[in-house]
């Protein structure tokens, strides 16, 4: 009797915290067991436990995050409307500004839908070993009747020989379409895009001489929703998704990505990826 109450206890116990894990309480428990297996068991649990209530934590502030960006343009959406459908406002200026606004939701909602696709890492992920010179050069393209608009110099820094990495083509278009439509939105005259490979490892570049990000700023600018606050009074700034997105697709691809910026300077945008050892 004694023999069985020494093992089945312990496994009661991990049973019911397995049991609360379940019903979403995470808090870790501390008793101590004998058995060695056990005691890794309880480790393993406790440590999955912690990495579950970050993650809960995380998905509530997303969602409260998220209902607050999409409420602020369908209030203006229906502001503007009633306003029409009432006489207070001109047709012609609420409907431009409910045009606005339904862009600006309608890009929102394609973040946040790209977003959650590379947070459950989708199987439909495509990679293939590619020149990420002509990636970006082809996604600099795209946007090149914005910067004539613009009057912007895009200057280009690239290695002479290929720069060959195993990506998703996909991911890293939106990650430079992301990063390229940032620089276009606040430089003033140049945009510098820069791609080489220096000590094994992938080094690329994306500079714009517009305002520096004040110092404040500057260590959040990739966490979700956050805006500067140039961006938050400034019809420049986006959902504060589009860099959450470039971190999450860089870190995917084993990368690391940050950001410099200082005044008379400008900003640029720098991420470093592993060498691709077969090409």
């Amino acid at each position: 009797y004694l023999l069985v109450s020494r093992i089945t206890k312990p496994l009661q116990t991990l049973a019911l915290f397995a049991k609360e894990i379940g019903e979403g309480n995470y808090q870790t428990i501390d008793e101590e067991f004998v058995d060695l297996e056990l005691h890794e068991l309880k480790t393993t649990m406790n440590e999955t436990t912690k990495k579950l209530k970050l993650y809960d934590a995380d998905q509530r502030t997303f969602f409260q995050n998220a209902s607050h960006e999409l409420r602020t343009p369908l209030q203006i959406i229906k502001t503007n409307a009633e306003g029409i459908e009432i006489g207070i406002i001109d047709d012609k200026k609420g409907a431009i500004a409910i045009k606005n606004e339904t862009d600006k939701l309608g890009t929102l909602v394609e973040d946040i839908l790209y977003l959650s696709r590379l947070e459950t890492r989708s199987a439909d992920r495509l990679t293939a070993t590619n020149d990420i010179r002509e990636t970006l050069a082809y996604t600099v393209e795209r946007y090149a009747s914005v910067s004539d608009q613009k009057n912007l110099q895009v200057l280009f820094d690239f290695q002479k020989d290929p720069v060959l990495f195993h990506y998703d083509e996909r991911d890293f278009e939106r990650a430079f379409q992301n990063l390229i439509s940032n620089a276009l939105r606040y430089a003033k005259g140049i945009i510098r895009l820069g791609c080489k490979e220096i000590d094994n490892r992938i080094m690329i570049t994306i500079y714009n001489d517009g305002e520096p990000i004040s110092k404040t700023d500057l260590p959040h600018i990739f966490d979700r929703f956050y805006r500067t606050d140039s961006s938050r009074n400034s019809s420049k700034g986006g959902s504060g998704i589009g860099l959450s997105i470039v971190k999450k697709i860089i870190e995917d691809h084993g990368g690391r990505i940050w950001a410099t910026s200082k005044e008379g300077i400008g900003t640029e945008i720098h991420f470093v990826l592993r060498k691709y050892v077969g090409a």
